[in-house]
């Protein structure tokens, strides 16, 4: 796997480690750009998440492109020590913190509100509803969740339990999806 680099901004070219992690798979340069060019300006000042952080791809380059800070989330130790090794390479220690928790409890229990929040679970996982419903709680008013899944992956299904969250755009990449929602 080639690692992920960061893309634009101020550790434009930085190289990111990857966790060693059975399955895990980092979000294409294209795919990634793409995000970023739905997002423009919104990523100014933004509080962000990366939930299912893994390296920190997204994270990182939003506190690259000028987020005021994020929260990474990872369950696993191995991933935990990647995003503080990725966060000192970037230079973003002071704009970061690592959650070593599960997604769900850590959602379901944040005291925080964010702009954006990157969710790129394993493909096989398809069931979100629980998910969905805690992040549009958590989510600012016009703030934007991107959602990275396969194709099984049922969005309209996953929205059953909210209430103010839209698709405002997807797009394929390969076996990946890209969707992102926005908070009305």
């Amino acid at each position: 796997m080639n690692n992920p680099r960061i893309t634009s901004g101020s550790a434009k070219g930085k190289k990111l480690e990857v966790p060693e992690i059975p399955g895990f798979r980092a979000v294409q340069d294209k795919a990634k750009l793409a995000i970023f060019s739905i997002l423009q300006d919104k990523v100014i000042d933004a509080k962000c998440l990366d939930l299912y952080a893994g390296s920190g791809n997204l994270g990182l380059e939003a506190l690259s492109r000028g987020a005021s800070h994020c929260d990474f989330v990872e369950k696993t130790r191995v991933g935990e020590l990647t995003l503080i090794d990725n966060l000192r390479n970037t230079g973003f220690t002071d704009k970061g913190n690592v959650h070593r928790q599960d997604v769900i409890k850590y959602v379901g229990n944040s005291v925080d509100y964010y702009d954006i929040i990157f969710a790129d679970p394993f493909y096989k996982d398809t069931h979100f509803r629980f998910l969905f419903q805690n992040m549009e709680e958590i989510l600012r008013d016009e703030g934007v969740i991107v959602f990275s899944h396969g194709e099984d992956t049922d969005i309209k299904d996953a929205l059953t339990n909210t209430q103010n969250l839209e698709i405002y755009d997807t797009k394929r990449y390969g076996s990946a999806f890209i969707t992102v929602l926005r908070k009305n």
